[in-house]
């Protein structure tokens, strides 16, 4: 069996991490996987020949101190890793492939294939890190696009099991709308809670829930710019601030509307969990979600920063129980189509070969 080196270098467990577990849910009996990660708990299920769990490098800190700190983890790992001796390295992020950007030289003549799954503006920082691996799998059309590799460069997107995915047929008195994601400057945050103001104007029997919490602690601020905008806007009793929940589906189960108010989102795993749900989406016409939603069809884009119309969009969707419901079987039969976990799997496993 051909031997692949898995390097998942963060200890949180956002999209990234959940579209790994699910890719070796499906493989892990095919190969034999050594898994590089920064939480083990997050993989335990998984058959693995060899788990090396280490200190994840997460901060924003000095090049001297990066450089420092990432050679004390990859000395820890070097023996382990040389003994194993991959015929494939798989860097499922950046991050991931900047803590162990050595294997790239050590391993020169092996295959290295680099997932990028956020935004990278930076040109020379992308060209340097180019050089390191022989395939980058980027997560949209408009990753790749910032990438410019063309011989390099694949799209695979994300994937779901769309058969845990299903609509409840739950019924309720209230509408519920949602935004789910970390709490983190470009998720926006900020122009659901401006949307859900405008919409609880117009129905103030609909409830707004802010589902996700901060995954990096720069991001604590944020958090309580957020906090303390809804309480000055007088709406505590309006909208929730739920946290980070473990159950996606059940909290989807509850949901009528998705809002989902990104700035170039590199893709947006949520979106297609909450259309394999039957849940229309409204976002912003910006990054992976072009890609995704299908504007008229299963959801809205509206231009970037136009909260308004992402309240207008949303309030449609809410009065018209009929239209919601075309939306969601609409959005679900495009998952079906172009996000299964079975396409994603097929495409990914054809870079192993």
């Amino acid at each position: 069996m051909k031997r692949i080196l898995i390097i998942s270098s963060s200890p949180f467990f956002s999209g990234a991490e959940i579209s790994l577990v699910q890719l070796l849910e499906k493989i892990d009996t095919k190969y034999q996987l050594m898994l590089i990660t920064g939480n083990i708990d997050h993989f335990e299920h998984i058959k693995m020949t060899k788990y090396l769990e280490i200190d994840s490098i997460i901060d924003k800190i000095s090049w001297y101190s990066f450089l420092r700190k990432t050679f004390v983890i990859n000395y820890k790992c070097f023996h382990q890793i040389v003994k194993f001796k991959p015929e494939i390295i798989y860097f499922n992020t950046t991050n991931s492939f900047l803590n162990f950007l050595w294997l790239g030289i050590l391993f020169f003549r092996t295959k290295k294939i680099w997932h990028v799954r956020d935004n990278l503006k930076c040109k020379k920082f992308i060209k340097n890190l180019k050089l390191f691996s022989n395939l980058i799998v980027c997560n949209s059309v408009f990753i790749n696009n910032q990438l410019n590799a063309p011989f390099k460069g694949k799209v695979i997107y994300g994937g779901i099991d769309i058969d845990k995915y299903k609509n409840t047929n739950r019924q309720k008195k209230l509408k519920t709308v949602a935004c789910i994601a970390q709490l983190t400057l470009w998720k926006n945050q900020i122009d659901f809670i401006k949307a859900s103001q405008i919409i609880h104007k117009k129905n103030a029997e609909v409830e707004f829930l802010i589902i996700g919490d901060i995954l990096n602690p720069k991001d604590v601020k944020y958090k309580e710019l957020l906090i303390e905008y809804v309480k000055n806007q007088d709406l505590v009793d309006v909208i929730k601030f739920v946290g980070f929940q473990n159950d996606v589906i059940m909290v989807l189960s509850e949901i009528d509307v998705l809002i989902h108010p990104a700035i170039e989102e590199p893709f947006g795993r949520v979106l297609i969990e909450a259309m394999s749900m039957e849940i229309p989406v409204v976002g912003y016409k910006s990054g992976g979600p072009q890609e995704v939603i299908v504007n008229n069809e299963t959801g809205y884009l509206v231009a970037p920063y136009d909260y308004a119309l992402l309240a207008t969009k949303t309030t449609e969707l809410l009065e018209n129980d009929d239209l919601r419901l075309k939306f969601g079987q609409q959005g679900r039969k495009r998952v079906s189509e172009k996000f299964s976990i079975e396409k994603h799997v097929n495409d990914m496993e054809k870079l192993f070969m």
